[in-house]
């Protein structure tokens, strides 16, 4: 009984020295990990200071979104989109055939095929969420321009806004095409 008590003993002074370490390592290993300076931050001055760094952050910048709303990617990887495919596979365009496996998708190539979706269908609110987020993305990029203006900014500033404009119109007619009667915000 006492040469048990001894090991037990033995065997906790060891957890306790190995608990005590690690937390030794955890404190002082870790404190200039959580410091850092981000060398690809510039403040909002600079980053409206030339024509060209205004473009780049505000018109440029939508660009970047327009493939992400589902024309050519966010379609668990296919080549397709939302968009591309609620277009082109509902009106005869294209098929996608259901083969054995894991072709079918739930049904989902079917549905638009036969146009037998309901209201609830994935594609629906992902594409109506992908429209309205440019929309949105638009209206406050055409806001910071105009707060340029205001603050006496370049004649070129209107021309940026133009352009603005356009895209957005281009997404309020894909809302249109898709959905009919849709909101303007």
């Amino acid at each position: 009984s006492y040469l048990f008590t001894l090991k037990r003993y033995s065997d906790m002074k060891k957890i306790l020295i190995a608990v005590s370490i690690l937390l030794i390592i955890a404190n002082f290993g870790c404190s200039d990990f959580l410091e850092e300076t981000p060398y690809s931050q510039i403040d909002e001055q600079e980053a409206f200071s030339t024509p060209t760094l205004v473009y780049i952050n505000t018109v440029a910048s939508l660009y970047l979104e327009t493939g992400n709303i589902g024309f050519f990617g966010g379609d668990q990887g296919f080549a397709y989109g939302y968009h591309f495919r609620n277009q082109e596979f509902s009106a005869d365009l294209g098929m996608i055939p259901g083969r054995q496996g894991d072709w079918v998708d739930g049904g989902l190539h079917q549905n638009n095929f036969f146009h037998t979706w309901t209201a609830s269908f994935s594609d629906f609110r992902t594409i109506w969420n992908d429209i309205y987020k440019m929309i949105g993305l638009c209206n406050r990029a055409s806001e910071k321009l105009q707060a340029l203006v205001d603050d006496g900014g370049g004649d070129y500033l209107s021309d940026y806004i133009s352009e603005i404009k356009a895209l957005r119109a281009y997404y309020y007619m894909l809302a249109l095409n898709n959905f009919a009667r849709v909101p303007i915000v």
